[in-house]
């Protein structure tokens, strides 16, 4: 199996947001700011595709998520401000991830899903740390670029 989990990164759409990212509050950060266009792909099988999405969203509350899916066992969540939603349902091992509106599913190993996201992870702190340097400092999600 192989997951694709990566974005675009895009400097001029990180700019283009009116609100200074140390000035915004965990809420702005994780919903609506820092968007990047985001491929999420199982086996061939496009899940995201081009979905501009907010990096903390996936990468922080996503993979929280992602994290408690083997005790939760489904984990449904709506993409901020997009009409997408994705369902992880974990049997046996196996996540079967799908998108409700666009009807995109396969099925993935658990532990290569978690690897993949948890790289994903690492290049957009990594990315967003050479783009705002200062992000390392903000009062709520600073220690998360720790972790």
């Amino acid at each position: 199996m192989t997951v694709v989990f990566r974005f675009t990164p895009d400097p001029q759409e990180l700019r283009d947001i009116s609100t200074d990212p140390m000035l915004a509050d965990a809420g702005d950060l994780d919903l609506i700011l820092l968007r990047q266009e985001v491929d999420l792909i199982i086996d061939d099988v496009p899940i995201l595709t081009r979905h501009s999405i907010p990096l903390f969203f996936l990468t922080f509350w996503g993979l929280q998520q992602l994290r408690k899916l083997p005790t939760l066992r489904v984990v449904t969540f709506d993409i901020p401000e997009g009409p997408c939603q994705l369902r992880l349902e974990m049997q046996d091992g196996q996540v079967f991830v799908a998108e409700r509106f666009k009807g995109a599913s396969a099925a993935v190993d658990y532990s290569e899903l978690l690897t993949a996201w948890e790289q994903f992870a690492n290049d957009a702190k990594s990315y967003l740390l050479s783009e705002f340097p200062q992000l390392a400092r903000h009062p709520e999600v600073g220690s998360w670029f720790d972790e």
